[in-house]
């Protein structure tokens, strides 16, 4: 239904400025549109896989757990993807692209803050 109303603003935003361009409003509608439904049929299948085969590791609730600690740290900078989509206007490809750049910057800071933390065993053993 989300994806039904999304389609609805962005043929409006498509034709509403171009009163006598609608062919070129409608292509501009065709192209959000597919772009917005690969998306979501992406979304769609990593979230069956998500439901199917992550809900029950402890790992996958505590990046769950860590992602709405951001979220409320960081309000408006970092939003879950299930917020994003369920919760904002950001259009689905968008709020994919962003997800994995957000995943990318937790991953690689808990990395950073492992190798900090073994680095700083390590010195505080070698004393």
């Amino acid at each position: 239904m989300n994806a039904a109303f999304e389609d609805c603003v962005v043929l409006d935003e498509c034709l509403g400025p171009i009163p006598q361009g609608r062919q070129r409003g409608l292509r501009g509608v065709f192209r959000a549109a597919k772009r917005n439904a690969d998306a979501l049929a992406d979304l769609a299948v990593q979230n069956f896989i998500e439901m199917r085969d992550k809900t029950a590791s402890k790992t996958f609730r505590a990046k769950k757990k860590f992602d709405h600690l951001l979220e409320g740290l960081l309000p408006g900078i970092y939003l879950p993807l299930y917020t994003m989509v369920t919760f904002t206007r950001i259009p689905y490809s968008a709020a994919a692209r962003r997800a994995r750049l957000q995943n990318r910057i937790v991953y690689a800071g808990l990395i950073v803050l492992l190798l900090v933390t073994g680095f700083v065993a390590i010195r505080l053993i070698s004393l």
